[in-house]
């Protein structure tokens, strides 16, 4: 494939135009409506914040659960459970007869799972829970 480079950008009328400066071929990409890009990585990035702003918008207790249960360092687990408490969302403790491993929503409520208390392995948690459940 050919590389593209930008050697001038000239105004198009009354259609909006961008005034781009690039250095170098290792950014440049050409987008399917022919414009060419220097920062196709923050089209991904900006992707992904719109569909995070959007989860926390409309699901935030569905958001906060999968946050919470993807962090492992206990300081931003902190953090993200003052988040959640700050928009209304309430933090069950873990219960053997309703905790899943990972945290759930449970309502408006996250419940936290049995694989977040400190000293149980998680192997022990999905065993309560296959217990529990009769699988």
């Amino acid at each position: 494939m050919k590389k593209l480079k930008v050697s001038s950008v000239k105004p198009l009328g009354k259609k909006q135009t961008y005034n781009l400066h690039m250095k170098g071929d290792q950014h440049n990409f050409l987008l399917g409506n022919g414009v060419v890009s220097g920062n196709s990585h923050a089209v991904a990035y900006s992707v992904i914040t719109y569909w995070t702003a959007y989860l926390k918008a409309h699901y935030p207790t569905e958001f906060y659960a999968a946050l919470i249960s993807c962090e492992t360092k206990p300081d931003k687990v902190i953090q993200f459970i003052s988040s959640a408490r700050d928009a209304g969302i309430t933090i069950l403790p873990p219960d053997v007869n309703y905790s899943g491993v990972e945290h759930q929503p449970e309502g408006k409520n996250i419940r936290i799972g049995l694989g977040h208390i400190k000293g149980m392995p998680r192997q022990i948690a999905e065993e309560i829970i296959r217990i529990r459940d009769g699988v």
